[in-house]
């Protein structure tokens, strides 16, 4: 605030100097005035409340949010190429045929004496069902070339897809000589060709006994030529007849457990075949066998009289 001010001329005037004291006392008073006012400002500036400070209004800034990592995309694997293995070379191999469902005909003679698991089997008594071959032929699995009789399954090993069974059916009247005792035996053969067939016959048995397998056994085999009789074998081949038993009762005639006979080939009549196995299970299989190992017109094989029993 700036005081009034009045500028006095200084003038060296007799009878001016009452005028110029008078003067100077204004300018006294206005000064004074003028002080006044400026210590009431100060004042006013040092009493008063101090000035409120507004308060710092901070930007709030968005934070910066890091962009998201992009997400690893799993790629579909590739599966591995193979390598490539050179395809072996396939071989024949031997095929046990059996059908899987029981002879239509029904049970006839007595029947065979079944040893229980745990039980005693005298020595002498016959396990085996109708082990003479006799009763009524029928088909086996409704296969009209398997006529077997009640107890006895056929079977045959096929080594290839060409390879075709053999056909089953009674030896009778009138060709007894082909019959070993009573009215009927077993018989299979194949008209100009080879096979590796037989029948068996599982039974129930106890672990740990001694049995012992016989039959007898008979072959035909004739080359068709008019050097023999026709009833006879004539530059027979080797039919390769054997029989064995399975101590572990499975149904594979080609299994490593059964034990086998020696091999016969009774081409001019009956054999007789026998061997012992101890049961391993509670049951045992036996199996006759016949394999020729050339075709002939004629190549018949029979079986007739079996036996299976302790042995003493």
């Amino acid at each position: 605030m700036s005081c009034p001010t009045r500028r006095i001329a200084d003038r060296s005037v007799p009878g001016t100097l009452d005028r110029t004291r008078r003067t100077r006392g204004h300018v006294r008073s206005w000064l004074g005035l003028c002080a006044l006012l400026v210590i009431s400002s100060v004042g006013c500036l040092v009493s008063g409340d101090p000035p409120t400070a507004e308060p710092l209004v901070t930007a709030a800034l968005p934070s910066e949010t890091p962009p998201p990592l992009p997400t690893a995309t799993t790629l579909p694997t590739r599966p591995p190429t193979p390598t490539a293995v050179p395809t072996p070379k396939i071989t024949p191999t031997r095929r046990a045929v059996i059908p899987t469902s029981p002879p239509s005909p029904s049970p006839t003679g007595p029947p065979a004496a079944t040893q229980k698991p745990g039980s005693v089997v005298p020595v002498g008594v016959n396990l085996l069902t109708n082990p003479g071959f006799e009763g009524q032929y029928g088909p086996y699995a409704g296969r009209t070339e398997f006529n077997v009789p009640e107890g006895w399954i056929p079977w045959y090993v096929q080594w290839s897809d060409a390879d075709f069974a053999p056909e089953f059916k009674p030896a009778e009247a009138p060709h007894l000589s082909r019959v070993h005792s009573g009215e009927r035996a077993q018989q299979y053969f194949k008209t100009f060709g080879t096979y590796t067939a037989g029948v068996m016959q599982r039974v129930q048995v106890a672990p740990g006994v001694k049995l012992r397998f016989t039959i007898y056994g008979q072959a035909w085999s004739h080359d068709g030529s008019g050097d023999c009789p026709s009833d006879q074998s004539c530059n027979p081949a080797d039919m390769g007849m054997r029989i064995g038993i399975d101590p572990l009762g499975g149904s594979n005639p080609k299994a490593d457990s059964i034990v086998w006979s020696a091999r016969q080939s009774p081409t001019s009549g009956w054999s007789a075949f026998s061997v012992e196995a101890t049961s391993e299970s509670d049951y045992v299989t036996v199996f006759a066998w016949s394999s020729p190992n050339q075709p002939r017109r004629n190549q018949d094989t029979y079986w007739d009289d079996a036996r299976l029993e302790v042995a003493p």
